[in-house]
């Protein structure tokens, strides 16, 4: 009887023993916007890259063109492998990084340049992939990909490695030395940056050592507006730059190019009266994915637009009215119509 007890105090143990490790080991999700600086243009994050592509790959489109290309993989067996892989750390170290991984983008500046008749944006920015990996074992896996992304990308490019710090660089560069794609691994961060001064950039706010994205209050108002369902990603660009983006956009659009400084600076300046930040979220929806913007207008913008925009409990009868094939319809639903019109003409006129 004593030894019947003796085993199953041993068991319990043991039991309780790999509970605990199991219940340490586990990855805990960060919060992405701590690695990138806080006056970042653009941000974008997706805490589950294994379930943005599950989704794209199981949308209706995806699977009419793995038809056509007589595809028919499929990977609903394997959840409960990646959901174990994941969890305890245990396998192949690419399948431990891709179950485990948080991933963000940011962009940090928009660069513009005119080969003759061409207009060429280049985007300055960062990768930053949360491993949730010990350094030892990321850092080869890192290195290979980082080479083969190089030489698809260069064909031939040419290679150095720097230390900084007491960091390692590894920076593959064009042959033509426009272009170079830079990165480290920091604990158990990847950073993948266009330039090595991007990837500083990023470093120093994981150390600490710079302000970074998650103490924006209307980043963290974004997400609570946008987290109506699960999320495959998110983006948000502060109230600060979105007039940047829209200085840099809306030239291309009117036919000028962004280095007309004059007209850059009668959009940034109009822009910056009238928006804020703005937001996107993208969610698996029946047999796609649904995108959902908000774009945020100052207060004094607001104030004009609420009385104008009020709306009716009347319901739509659109459905009745409008034919079976219809592809879109939207229907807006105002208090008084005719006098919302009236005030955005004498609006027009006014700015006339």
């Amino acid at each position: 009887m004593t030894r019947s007890r003796s085993i199953l105090l041993l068991a319990g143990l043991s039991l309780a023993f790999v509970g605990a490790w199991l219940w340490w080991i586990r990855p805990k999700q960060v919060d992405m916007a701590a690695y990138v600086p806080a006056n970042s243009l653009v941000y974008l994050e997706a805490n589950h890259p294994t379930e943005v592509v599950e989704a794209i790959s199981g949308t209706s489109a995806w699977k009419d063109l793995a038809n056509m290309l007589g595809d028919q993989r499929s990977t609903s067996g394997s959840h409960w492998l990646q959901g174990f892989i994941a969890w305890t750390g245990i396998g192949p170290v690419k399948s431990v990084i891709l179950a485990r991984s948080q991933v963000a983008v940011v962009v940090t500046e928009l660069r513009t340049a005119e080969d003759g008749e061409t207009l060429n944006i280049k985007p300055e920015g960062a990768l930053l992939i949360e491993t949730h990996t010990t350094e030892y074992r990321v850092k080869p896996v890192f290195e290979e990909g980082l080479k083969t992304l190089a030489i698809k990308t260069y064909g031939k490019p040419t290679f150095r490695r720097v230390s900084l710090d007491g960091i390692d660089y590894s920076e593959w560069q064009a042959p033509d030395g426009s272009r170079q794609i830079v990165g480290t691994v920091v604990g158990s961060v990847i950073v993948i940056g266009t330039s090595e001064h991007e990837v500083q950039e990023c470093i120093a706010v994981i150390q600490g050592r710079r302000p970074s994205l998650k103490d924006d209050v209307e980043l963290q108002a974004m997400r609570l507006r946008l987290e109506k369902a699960p999320r495959l990603a998110f983006g948000y660009v502060p109230a600060a730059n979105s007039a940047k983006l829209l200085a840099v956009g809306l030239p291309i659009l009117f036919g000028r190019a962004p280095g007309d400084s004059e007209f850059q600076r009668l959009i940034t300046n109009g822009a910056t009266k009238i928006f804020g930040s703005v937001g996107w979220a993208s969610r698996s929806y029946l047999t796609g994915i649904e995108d959902q913007y908000a774009v945020d207008l100052q207060p004094g913008v607001l104030t004009r637009l609420k009385p104008t925009f009020a709306p009716t409990s009347i319901k739509s009868r659109m459905q009745s009215i409008v034919p079976g094939d219809v592809y879109s319809v939207t229907s807006y639903k105002f208090t008084n119509p005719a006098n919302r019109l009236a005030k955005l003409e004498r609006d027009s006129l006014f700015a006339s």
